[in-house]
């Protein structure tokens, strides 16, 4: 039995130990997440009909509530990590034992091309198919470039050989920037739509009365929330009544809009999500070679913007949520705050935004060479000389 067969079988086994723990955790979360809206709905219940005091008890428990649906989210995101991962494994160990149907090969018109068509360096069962664990369209396209145009400067085939040397052994790193990767299915038209959102029109070039409109209904729901805190009274016809007429007010001037600029939105909040997840496994990692630091220092700022990014947008999705948005919205006019949000952050970084997917993308290519270089530790170095 070949050192990486082993390797790969010991692996999914500890895998599948791993999922089962975090569906056990899973089970227990949602009977919680259940017991708490139960709690809220008879909180409210109380409130309405038997004493408006009860109303005070909503607040812990729609904390609470909150709070597991947000660890709920956690665990679930970390459970579809562990799946692809163990997939991963599992794709290695029979491509390892010369199943060479369980990753794609790409089709790469290399017609005319001085060695790659005599090479087989494309199509089933090729060097490309052997090498591609790439989890972004981008870095694919780097990597069947880099097949195509070796390099010929020492130096940079000396920072390839030191760069990949320093990733082939981050198994566990390696593994979890291809399964994030992989979650959010990106297409080939992603990138180019991605673009052309950061590079569009500001949304309140032609709506200013709107963000003003909004801080005028949120500082009156303020004070009368603190007003009611203070009296020690819930008043809860006349706070349902507020909250319905600012509703109304949202529905009739400004749904329309709102609606369009959240449908184009709600598509790439995966890659949002992607992005975030991939730059903060990057920015925690430390590099040693000089190739890993400049791509590293290229995306430390990238791991907290699209953090916030990722969080505006997943806040954005809550307005679906029947607890959340109808109360947000009635109170703050919450997508509207929303989007002030979004286009400040567009406004920030849209400059920096293409560098960041640049560097994200060479960092791609290299881990799936670095792959290459784990899975064939018979292989030797060259060592490079001037002729």
């Amino acid at each position: 039995m070949s050192t990486r067969t082993s390797f790969y079988q010991q692996r999914v086994t500890s895998l599948q130990t791993q999922q089962s723990l975090i569906d056990r955790k899973l089970r227990t979360i949602s009977r919680i997440r259940v017991a708490l809206f139960l709690a809220l709905v008879a909180s409210a219940a109380l409130a309405i009909f038997i004493n408006s005091l009860f109303a005070w008890a909503i607040i812990p428990i729609f904390i609470a509530f909150g709070f597991q649906v947000k660890r709920y989210s956690k665990e679930f995101n970390e459970a579809e990590i562990c799946q692809r991962v163990l997939q991963l494994n599992e794709n290695e160990l029979a491509f390892t034992n010369g199943d060479k149907s369980v990753f794609p090969h790409e089709s790469v018109d290399a017609e005319g091309h001085i060695y790659a068509t005599d090479l087989d360096i494309f199509g089933k069962g090729s060097l490309f198919q052997a090498i591609d664990r790439t989890s972004t369209w981008e870095g694919r396209g780097l990597l069947a470039n880099a097949l195509l145009s070796l390099p010929k400067d020492i130096a940079t085939i000396n920072d390839l050989k030191a760069v990949t040397t320093e990733l082939s052994e981050s198994i566990d790193w390696r593994q979890r920037f291809y399964a994030i990767g992989t979650m959010a299915g990106e297409s080939p038209k992603d990138m180019p739509s991605l673009r052309q959102w950061v590079d569009q029109q500001d949304f309140f070039l032609k709506r200013g009365s709107w963000i003003w409109i909004a801080r005028i209904i949120s500082a009156i729901s303020l004070l009368f929330i603190g007003w009611m805190i203070y009296v020690q009274q819930f008043y809860v016809f006349y706070f349902m009544g507020w909250a319905t007429i600012n509703l109304a007010i949202r529905g009739i001037f400004f749904e329309k809009d709102l609606k369009v600029y959240f449908a184009s939105l709600g598509y790439r909040t995966r890659l949002f999500k992607k992005f975030s997840d991939l730059f903060d496994l990057v920015s925690k990692r430390p590099f040693t070679s000089r190739r890993g630091k400049d791509h590293h220092s290229k995306v430390r700022e990238a791991s907290s913007a699209f953090l916030e990014l990722s969080q505006l947008s997943n806040r954005a999705e809550q307005r679906l949520n029947g607890l959340v948005g109808p109360l947000m919205n009635g109170l703050f006019l919450f997508d509207i705050w929303n989007v002030h949000a979004i286009e400040r952050w567009r406004a920030r970084y849209k400059t920096h935004v293409d560098g960041w997917i640049i560097a994200l993308a060479n960092i791609d290519m290299l881990s799936s060479l670095a792959n290459y270089r784990f899975n064939h530790p018979e292989f030797n170095d060259a060592n490079v000389v001037t002729g």
